[in-house]
């Protein structure tokens, strides 16, 4: 399993470290800490595009959806 750094991830989606390390911290996208430094898995990025892609025929449902059928 590839391990990014905050550097690779920033270039994989045209940001810079510092706005992934915000991501990171703001629990947005999910990352393992060794030492010092974040690395995050494929897995989380592939997870982070998934739960931040738009349009297309997507429907998305949230639990409080169930309660406004009344």
């Amino acid at each position: 399993m590839a391990h990014y750094t905050v550097a690779q991830v920033g270039e994989i989606w045209g940001f810079s470290a510092k706005h992934i390390r915000k991501l990171i911290k703001d629990g947005k996208l999910k990352a393992i800490k060794f030492g010092g430094e974040y690395r995050v898995t494929q897995e989380q990025v592939d997870e982070f595009e998934r739960i931040n892609t738009t349009g297309g025929n997507q429907t998305i449902t949230t639990e409080d959806d169930s309660s406004n059928n009344e």
